[in-house]
């Protein structure tokens, strides 16, 4: 954006203290000796925190609004504004029908200065699932847009992005790869995608990252290893699953659970269509699974008595955890029992009754050690 003042220094302050008033009220005064508006907006902003029914420092603020919104406050019909703090923009969403309407509406988050140190930004890719829907249910592509996040000077601060297809899993958006998308995004501590297919994440930086979460329409061999084989040092929480797997093996698992770029992740929660075996078959020796307080493997396929035999036989890879769920599980009773001595805390979720019994599962049986 043409024209836009940055002082590294006083923008880290209001990120780290995003709270403190003074910080903003610092940052005010340097765009205002700088000729910037925005400077007077914030100050005004900042006092109007202290009184705000206060009718002239209303109609001050208006003014400025009104004779500069078109720099301070670009708007698009796709954005809304979900949080701001003392004349910043702090958390906003983007609701697009196709990668046009993404790329515009980024553009426009661009032009404003109030947005210069947006925290939060989340995208909604919606489609008219109307007569039309045999003509809008096709992959789309949404790299190109998403790199265009990583370009702007505007985005150097987001700490949280998520991107969610709204019709999931009916519209499979495709984001790959991943390294170019979200390049310069160096402070994410937050990331979630809810999409089709991703690439990339073995390649991807992201040094502050602290979570992720990633829920695929179709979650195949390659993104369980290219989780493992990623390096986010600062990861605690992680989160994946997908609607379908396309063949996960006992390999891609091993790979997984044997990462040694998440040296501080303590929660890992996986959901697959496919079957539970792979993922037992990897316990035992995992290298990952011993720095995790919190382990959540949920299978559509039910986890046979055997299967269940087999997780016991790892017992000694689990009993540091925390917290262990499972589901659903299909054994017998003394198997179930012995299950629930695997760590302090453990969720079993029973196989559920047949439908014409009930049409709600049953609740999970909680057994605290």
């Amino acid at each position: 954006m043409q024209g836009l003042q940055r002082h590294d220094e006083l923008e880290r302050a209001i990120s780290s203290r995003p709270g403190e008033r003074s910080a903003y009220a610092s940052y005010g005064t340097w765009l205002t000796s700088q000729g910037d508006p925005h400077g007077e907006l914030i100050a005004l902003e900042c006092a109007l925190a202290d009184t705000p029914d206060d009718e002239s420092l209303l109609r001050l603020r208006n003014d400025v609004l009104s004779r500069h919104r078109e720099t301070l406050l670009a708007s698009h019909p796709a954005l809304t504004v979900e949080r701001t703090a003392f004349g910043l923009l702090r958390a906003m969403r983007i609701r697009a029908w196709n990668p046009h309407d993404l790329v515009d509406a980024v553009d426009a988050i661009a032009r404003s200065k109030m947005a210069r140190l947006l925290q939060e930004l989340r995208i909604v890719i919606g489609y008219d699932l109307g007569p039309a829907a045999p003509r809008v249910c096709e992959d789309q592509q949404y790299d190109g847009p998403l790199a265009r996040i990583s370009e702007s000077d505007t985005f150097a601060m987001l700490s949280t992005l998520e991107l969610v297809c709204d019709n999931y899993p009916l519209i499979s958006v495709h984001v790959e790869p991943i390294p170019s998308s979200f390049a310069k995004l160096v402070e994410l501590t937050s990331l979630r995608l809810r999409v089709g297919h991703v690439r990339g994440l073995e390649s991807t930086a992201l040094p502050k990252l602290t979570s992720l979460d990633i829920d695929l329409a179709f979650i195949r061999g390659e993104n369980v290893r290219s989780v493992g084989e990623a390096s986010f040092p600062s990861l605690e929480r992680l989160a994946m699953g997908g609607n379908s797997d396309d063949g996960i093996t006992s390999t891609d698992t091993r790979a997984l659970f044997e990462a040694r770029g998440l040296p501080r992740l303590r929660s890992f929660a996986i959901r697959s269509m496919g079957e539970p075996q792979p993922f037992i078959q990897s316990l035992a020796a995992s290298r990952l699974v011993s720095q995790l307080e919190s382990l959540d493997i949920q299978c559509v396929h039910f986890w046979s008595n055997d299967e269940a035999r087999a997780l016991l036989a790892a017992a000694p890879a689990l009993k540091h955890l925390r917290s262990l769920a499972l589901g659903a599980v299909d054994t017998t009773p003394e198997t179930l029992d012995a299950l629930h001595t695997l760590c302090p805390h453990v969720t079993v979720r029973p196989r559920p009754p047949p439908p014409m019994m009930t049409f709600n599962p049953p609740p999970p049986r909680r057994y605290p050690g």
